[in-house]
């Protein structure tokens, strides 16, 4: 999806500045409203569209958008999470399709997603899964951002004849964490 190269963010890469910012909210996840359908190419090329709704995390933190996307990069390198695009200027910050760890943040990955099962498992455990993060840093009421975070996966069998890629239905936990992980840096 999103082409470019892959941008680690480090503590001296960027400089937090952010004193006495607090979250004003907890994380609300939610399907996005209205959301068109997702579309996500696999390596051969096909198309895979995911005809339900995106599950979007929002929070709303009492920090300038400076401040929230300068600590966003610093949770994408906490998470061990690639910087694909950063676009300051619009807000977006993307992983980048990339193949998962099989745990992320300590946790295994069926914590984040559920891509079903085989016989032989949960495909989390026993296939390739490739995650795309998409985070928007928004200007809120009185000085304050809106962060919506929202996760897109597929899984591919690494045996066998069906190698077809499965979309993965995210569980709401690692835009939780993300939201979580902000409000810590900034104070919440």
């Amino acid at each position: 999806m999103s082409a470019g190269p892959w941008v680690r963010a480090g503590p001296a890469l960027l400089a937090l500045v952010a004193p006495g910012c607090a979250a004003r909210t907890a994380p609300a996840v939610q399907p996005a409203a209205g959301a068109p359908p997702a579309v996500v190419s696999d390596r051969s090329g096909a198309d895979i569209r995911y005809a339900r709704d995106v599950i979007t995390a929002e929070v709303e933190i009492r920090a300038n958008p400076v401040a929230v996307w300068q600590a966003l990069a610093l949770v994408h390198h906490q998470l061990e999470l690639p910087i694909a695009e950063a676009n300051a200027r619009e807000g977006v910050m993307r992983s980048g399709r990339f193949r998962a760890p099989r745990r992320i943040d300590g946790q295994r990955l069926a914590t984040f997603l559920d891509c079903g099962s085989t016989m032989t498992g949960l495909r989390t455990e026993n296939s390739d899964v490739y995650v795309e993060m998409t985070s928007v840093v928004r200007e809120g009421a009185d000085g304050s951002s809106r962060v919506a975070t929202s996760v897109l996966a597929t899984a591919r069998n690494r045996e066998g004849t069906s190698t077809a890629a499965v979309p993965c239905t995210s569980t709401g936990a690692l835009e939780k964490r993300v939201a979580t992980l902000l409000r810590e840096r900034l104070g919440g």
